[in-house]
């Protein structure tokens, strides 16, 4: 009996400690991306960079915006999609839905990567029609969509939950691509975006994160 306490103490200890160092790879990693994110910030602050100047000028393609913005909404609406089925699935979990409010969080403080344009105030494109764009508003609310319907359906339908990756990741290349195809934003406006969004998920993540229904005993 006493080995057998001992061994569940060891197997208790085990799961602590695996659950422990999961919660610090998500705060490094998502303390790497924000600050990657910020130091790509501070770089483009208040100035257009080479790169990006030259990858506006030589590859603006022939393109319909009418068409693309078409394509843009279609992806923003995959991602909406992507989420709605990650809620439902939560809705019939008790477990589940009972941390909703966590989900809520995550997406709220994800979403609010966009209002730190204010922060670095980097000039657009020209004819961008805005004043700041580092880092992309768009970017940033569809990726945001798309970290909390993946962590979400992680929990909710662990099954679904490789194919609403692929479905959201898809969703994010063809909006952010929208933007830089239309002369809205630079490259690194959404990919400085999108870092910052996924550095911000991981980090609020380890700090609201619990286990699945399936994994708690």
């Amino acid at each position: 009996m006493a080995g057998c306490d001992r061994d569940g103490t060891l197997s208790g200890m085990t799961s602590h400690d695996l659950a422990s160092d999961h919660r610090a790879r998500l705060l490094v990693g998502g303390a790497t991306a924000i600050g990657t994110a910020a130091v790509l910030g501070a770089v483009v602050r208040d100035r257009w960079s080479p790169l990006d100047t030259w990858f506006v000028r030589e590859f603006r393609l022939p393109v319909d915006p009418p068409v693309v913005e078409a394509v843009a909404g279609a992806g923003v609406l995959l991602a909406v999609a992507g989420l709605v089925l990650a809620v439902a699935a939560a809705l019939r979990l008790p477990a589940v839905r009972a941390q909703l409010w966590r989900h809520a969080v995550l997406l709220a403080a994800c979403a609010a990567v966009a209002g730190t344009q204010v922060l670095f105030q980097r000039p657009g494109p020209p004819g961008a029609g805005q004043d700041w764009t580092y880092p992309s508003g768009h970017a940033a609310v569809v990726t945001a969509v798309a970290v909390t319907a993946v962590v979400l359906c992680r929990r909710s339908a662990p099954s679904l939950a490789r194919a609403v990756l692929a479905v959201e990741v898809l969703a994010v290349t063809v909006t952010t691509a929208s933007r830089v195809v239309l002369g809205e934003h630079f490259p690194t406006d959404v990919v400085g975006a999108m870092a910052g969004v996924l550095g911000v998920g991981l980090v609020v993540t380890a700090l609201t994160g619990t286990k699945r229904p399936a994994d708690r005993t």
